[in-house]
Formats: structure tokens, C-alpha cells, sequence
């Protein structure tokens, strides 16, 4: 197998207000992403100025050309509820009555307020002390797709079952499945499918072929953020809200372009013509 990309996912625990974790979790999985990405670019820089070669885990070699850096994507959550909620209730010292307080307590309507009126129960520092730091971590998912693996492209005129099948799992989010039954088309939706599983490098096989609408745009500036090309995704992204403005709403939405919003200082003048339809 070959990797296409390797995911990061930060998480915070809950202290603090859910910007600033959101924030933080941010920040730590981009730190981790540039460290990774530093130390391959280091290894491949090493092995090309000395004319060595690396091996892969079955013994076969890389040429100095087939040499890349596998793209870190960086995903985070503020908070992980989920997470405390499943340990509070699987804890052992807790009693029942904690748990059944904790379960009340937390609404899941305003996390800020679930977190302050947790802060006032006696068993809050146990949680803190015990639970919080357990919920602050980073997990690795790892993409991969077979070496040398051919993939048929359907040259059709009509939407057939098995393409409409694949439209149908993406609406549905059944991702694994999207990507199965649109893997051969390569168009739009076979880019979501895809981009959907974090297969950067495949989506952006495809969007590189695709006619420029607002949308193909859009998704290039997603799929080069998550790639670490930050200033193709800006170019894009600006490009796709310059003909269709409905995207510098989009953008708040996504972390990787909002991040980019952020950075960048871009939208300001965009928001306030929006402010004025």
C-alpha cells in the first residue's frame, strides 16, 4: 500500500471557553502536521544529497524521483464531550448518583454553560484531575490505496445505477461506499467522495481536469489547504467567491478554509457588502 494522507485529530478538554479550545486544538494539530511534514521533507532532502535510496517495510526500493511528502491533515475538536461522557460513565470511583447528576447536568446545547455548571458539582475535581487530561490528545488515521492499482474510467452519457448508487451513498454519508462506486468516474462527485475521506491527493487528481465553476474552485482551495499549500488555496478560494459570493459564507464553515479567513484577513470587505444586500 501507499499512503495518500494521514489525518491528525487534536482534541482539548473542556476548561476554558470552547474558542479558545477551538483555537488551541487547532494550533496543536498544525504544529504536529509542520513537524511531520519538516521531518519528511528533511529525510527525503537527506537521501537525494547523498544519492541514497529508502526502503519500504517489504524491502522494495524508492527512486530519488518517486520520493514525496505524504500530506498531514489536520483535524480538531475543541472539546471531546463524547469522550468525558463515555469515561465519566465507565469510571469506577464515580458513584451512581455523580453520573446520574453529570448526565443531567450536561445539556450539550451551549458547552461553555455545560462546563461552568459542572465546575460548581463537588465531584468536578475529580473529573478535572482524573478525566480532563485523558481527553487531551491527538489520534493518527492513516489513508491508504494499493500500489499499482488501475482504475477503469467510465466514458458513459446517461447517469446509470451504479453512478446513481454512489450519489445516493454520499447523501447518506457512507463515504466508504461513495468512494467504491465513484472511484471510476472521475468527476465532481467522485472528488467529493474522496475528499470526504480525507484521499486529498486522489480528489485533487481529479478537480485538477475539471472545468473551473465556483464550486470545483472551492474544493481545490479545500484540497490544497489540507495538501499545506496554503497560498494555491487562498488563490482559489478568493477565486470562487469572486464569482459566486455565497462562498465567503461557506468558508466560515469549513476549518480549513476559516483557518485560512483567519491567516489571511481575507472576506472583510466581501462580509460587509453581504451585511448590505
Amino acid at each position: 500500500f501507499d499512503l495518500d494522507s494521514i489525518v491528525v485529530r487534536s482534541s482539548c478538554s473542556p476548561e476554558g471557553t470552547w474558542q479558545a479550545n477551538e483555537r488551541l486544538s487547532i494550533n496543536r494539530g498544525a504544529a504536529i502536521s509542520r513537524y511531520f511534514v519538516d521531518y519528511q521533507k528533511a529525510v527525503i532532502d537527506s537521501v537525494k544529497r547523498n544519492g541514497g535510496m529508502m526502503l519500504g517495510l517489504g524491502g522494495e526500493a524508492a527512486s530519488q524521483q518517486t520520493l514525496r511528502v505524504v500530506p498531514f491533515v489536520m483535524r480538531s475538536l475543541p472539546e471531546d464531550w463524547d469522550g468525558l461522557t463515555e469515561a465519566v460513565l465507565r469510571d469506577e470511583v464515580l458513584e451512581g448518583k455523580d453520573k446520574d447528576d453529570f448526565m443531567a447536568t450536561v445539556q450539550g446545547v451551549n458547552r461553555d454553560v455545560d462546563e461552568r455548571e459542572l465546575s460548581k458539582k463537588p465531584y468536578y475535581k475529580y473529573i478535572k484531575d482524573e478525566i480532563y487530561p485523558k481527553l487531551r490528545h491527538t489520534y493518527f488515521e492513516f489513508n491508504l490505496h494499493r500500489k499499482g492499482l488501475e482504475q477503469d474510467t467510465v466514458v458513459t452519457d446517461r447517469l446509470d445505477t451504479l453512478y446513481m448508487r454512489g450519489v445516493q451513498a454520499l447523501r447518506d454519508r457512507d463515504y466508504d461506499e461513495a468512494v467504491v462506486l465513484l472511484r471510476g468516474y472521475h468527476d465532481y462527485n467522485s472528488a467529493i467522495a474522496f475528499v470526504s475521506k480525507d484521499m486529498n491527493a486522489s480528489a485533487m487528481d481529479v478537480l485538477k481536469d475539471l472545468e473551473e465553476t465556483p464550486q470545483v474552485l472551492y474544493m481545490k482551495a479545500l484540497v490544497h489547504s489540507r495538501l499545506g499549500d496554503e497560498g494555491k488555496a487562498v488563490d482559489c478560494y478568493v477565486k470562487a467567491c469572486e464569482m459566486d459570493p455565497s462562498f465567503v459564507h461557506r468558508g466560515n464553515l469549513d476549518p480549513e478554509i476559516y483557518y485560512l479567513i483567519k491567516k489571511y484577513g481575507l472576506n472583510k470587505q466581501d462580509d460587509v457588502d453581504l451585511l448590505n444586500l
